[in-house]
């Protein structure tokens, strides 16, 4: 066996070593490793931001949520290795023919995974077998195509395609109309315990904390103390699906009523961003970045069908927010 090759399988087996989360005191800990390890956001959760929701709730495990990233980086082959990403079977994940994340040159597969946990709290009217407090334990899951660009930002900048697919428990906004889709009137909300999104997005981004080693000729590398930042947008397009207990809920309420549609057509938009301290350090053989911080995440889920048009029908809509914040710990390494 060559020498590239035991490189690549040394790669392979360190991404199986680091690919479950390190639990400590009851807390996952907020370790980052951009490159050569995974990625967790030790979040808290802030409601409804954006006022969707007029009757529920939620009451979070702010230890549940684990954001997972790897992007195994040799700066010889250009190669990269990590974890499934075939979830769904989605346009994105197929481009891996062997279920594994992989990267030539600037070019990168990427998974970010979590947990999303706790208790749903409604205060409003409920179906019959519903419960007003409704516990979930739900994936979070981003898989994503990213190009890293030479001319972006200095070389720390970089853009793709992804795809998200998440459950969380929602509310279901209604409308019925006394004439066509114009004449809408609010009916009666209802509780969903179950609402699942899956979309596809466009990615733009930068990262000077793993930027900077990222692939060859990528960013300029720097060894001791310094700052990090970086942000990542994404904006995409999708369907989001009430579950069958949303569907029933919501037609038991508004008695007389049939929902036009299950499946909803609908937009997304993504931000994290996030910001610390590093201190770098370039080895024989390894480049490494060790660094703390604190991030900031927001996603907006709605939905442009569903309508009511004619008399008879009730129209569903389930706008979603997720807003997390919390520390972060972030370490890279190249070899």
């Amino acid at each position: 066996m060559n020498a590239s090759r035991i490189k690549t399988v040394l790669l392979v087996l360190i991404t199986l070593l680091f690919s479950s989360s390190f639990v400590w005191a009851d807390s996952v800990l907020p370790f980052t490793f951009t490159g050569a390890a995974y990625r967790d956001f030790h979040a808290k959760y802030a409601q409804d931001v954006f006022g969707f929701y007029n009757f529920l709730s939620y009451s979070m495990d702010t230890t549940a949520f684990t954001k997972l990233e790897g992007n195994f980086c040799d700066k010889q082959t250009g190669l990269a290795a990590g974890a499934d990403i075939n979830v769904d079977d989605n346009a994105v994940g197929k481009a891996n023919k062997i279920a594994a994340y992989v990267g030539i040159k600037r070019l990168f597969l990427r998974l970010e995974k979590g947990n999303m946990k706790g208790v749903a709290n409604w205060n409003g009217l409920l179906a019959p077998g519903q419960s007003a407090h409704e516990a979930f334990d739900n994936k979070f899951m981003h898989v994503d195509l990213i190009l890293h660009s030479n001319s972006m930002l200095d070389g720390t900048g970089y853009w793709g395609v992804g795809y998200t697919t998440f459950n969380l428990p929602a509310e279901i906004q209604t409308t019925f109309t006394y004439t066509n889709r114009q004449g809408q009137v609010e009916g009666v909300r209802a509780f969903d315990p179950d609402f699942q999104v899956k979309c596809y997005s466009f990615i733009f981004g930068f990262d000077t904390f793993s930027g900077e080693t990222l692939g060859t000729g990528i960013g300029k590398f720097e060894e001791g103390f310094g700052f990090f930042g970086s942000g990542e947008d994404r904006f995409g397009l999708g369907y989001s699906y009430i579950s069958d207990a949303g569907i029933k809920a919501a037609e038991f309420l508004n008695p007389g009523l049939k929902a036009t549609e299950q499946k909803l057509f609908g937009g997304f938009v993504e931000n994290d961003t996030d910001m610390g301290f590093k201190w770098s350090h370039a080895y024989k053989y390894l480049k490494l970045v060790l660094g703390v911080g604190y991030e900031v995440s927001f996603a907006v889920n709605l939905q442009w069908s569903g309508f009511a048009t004619e008399p008879g029908q009730l129209g569903v809509n389930s706008p979603i927010s997720i807003f997390r914040y919390g520390p972060i710990g972030r370490v890279f390494m190249q070899w």
